[in-house]
Parts: structure tokens; C-alpha cells; sequence
């Protein structure tokens, strides 16, 4: 049971978030907005002024897509409370009261997925007892750390954070006692250096990672 303990941080994480729904960060908003216009077929910098890499309005698309899914379905009354507090400020958008739900949906998947990726290289790495106690403890310190994103969870510093853990998690590992090299599979080491590339690329501000 001790390998599942940073599922309990995670869901009081998840719970966190969902207070902090209603206050979603200007900055995030304007990014949606963007995205929607990428979707709509303009070109940031060409079309409207983007001040920052299009990578990033690009990877909110999928958010404003199931923002306008949610808007028919039976679950806008509960994406309509979401959005009470900042409708205005999404007011560009047509799919306003849903897509605070899809951002929060989506936020809570990318966390999952990246918690879940870095689980798995801890859990199948050859580390000692104590190595592994102390990446255990490190996941849960990870898992912890979402809480500080506050209102500004899924903001563009959270994505690049969550898709930079597992590539920490393997420095952490490979930095073990007695660990050898190859204790982590290729693939696992490609797919963590593509993420923290990807991170790399959301924004000007991180083209030095």
C-alpha cells in the first residue's frame, strides 16, 4: 500500500482544484480565447496578436473542443456554476460556462497522467529499498506541490511543472545509490525527454530549459 500513497495527496489535490474552478486566471482566459480562434482557422501573429509561442494556444484547443461538448450536454448546469464568478471575462468565447469545466477536466487528466507516468518509472526502476522509499517520497512532495497553483492551476507554469515531473523523477533515480543506467527503459527515457521538451517549447520563457 505504501507505493499508492501519493493517490491520497492527489485527490486532495483534485478537490482543492475543484474550489479554485470558479476563479480561473485571466492569463488562462486569454489563452482560451486564443485557442479558439486557432480552431476557428487564424494564425496567431498573422491573424491576432499572441504574446507568446503558438505551441501553447495550439494545446488549448482540445480544451475549447470539449468546452462546446459540454455546453450541450446535461452537465452545464454544474459548468454554469464553474463559470459564475469570471463569465465576463471568457465573454468571447460561445462556449463560456463550459469550457471552465473542460479546463478543469483537462487539468486533472494531464496531472493524472504525469503523477501516473512518474509512478511507473519509480515502481518498475531497480532501486534499492531505501532508494525507492525516497522516490516514493518524492512523488508524494510532487503530488503535494500541485496545491500551490491555487487559482492558477493549469496556468501555462502548472502544464510545463507537470510535464517536467517525470523527467525529474528519472534524474532522481538515476542519482540513486547503486542504481545502473539502464534501470529505466529507453522508451520511458525518450517519451520523459519529449515532455520536458514540449514544456521547453510552451514559451519563450522556457526555450533555455
Amino acid at each position: 500500500m505504501k507505493k499508492f500513497a501519493w493517490l491520497i495527496p492527489a485527490l486532495l489535490v483534485f478537490l482543492h482544484q475543484l474550489i479554485f474552478a470558479r476563479y480561473l486566471s485571466p492569463t488562462i482566459a486569454y489563452e482560451l480565447i486564443a485557442a479558439q480562434r486557432v480552431w476557428q482557422g487564424q494564425m496567431p501573429f498573422r491573424d491576432f496578436y499572441f504574446d507568446d509561442l503558438p505551441l501553447l494556444a495550439c494545446l488549448r484547443v482540445p480544451t475549447v473542443l470539449l468546452g462546446q461538448i459540454l455546453q450541450m450536454a446535461p452537465l452545464d448546469s454544474l459548468s454554469s456554476w464553474l463559470a459564475a464568478s469570471h463569465g465576463s471575462m471568457l465573454g468571447a468565447l460561445p462556449c463560456a460556462t463550459g469550457i471552465v469545466l473542460a479546463h478543469l477536466l483537462c487539468t486533472w487528466l494531464v496531472q493524472f497522467l504525469s503523477l501516473t507516468f512518474c509512478f511507473v518509472l519509480i515502481e518498475q526502476s531497480k532501486l534499492t529499498s531505501r532508494a525507492l522509499t525516497a522516490c516514493r517520497v518524492l512523488l508524494v512532495a510532487l503530488t503535494v506541490a500541485q496545491l500551490a497553483a491555487g487559482f492558477s492551476s493549469g496556468c501555462l507554469q502548472h502544464l510545463a511543472f507537470l510535464l517536467m515531473q517525470p523527467f525529474l523523477c528519472l534524474i532522481a533515480i538515476d542519482c540513486a545509490d547503486g542504481v545502473s543506467v539502464d534501470s529505466v527503459r529507453s522508451k520511458q527515457r525518450w517519451l520523459a525527454a519529449l515532455l520536458c521538451g514540449i514544456a521547453g517549447a510552451l514559451s519563450i520563457k522556457f526555450l533555455a530549459l
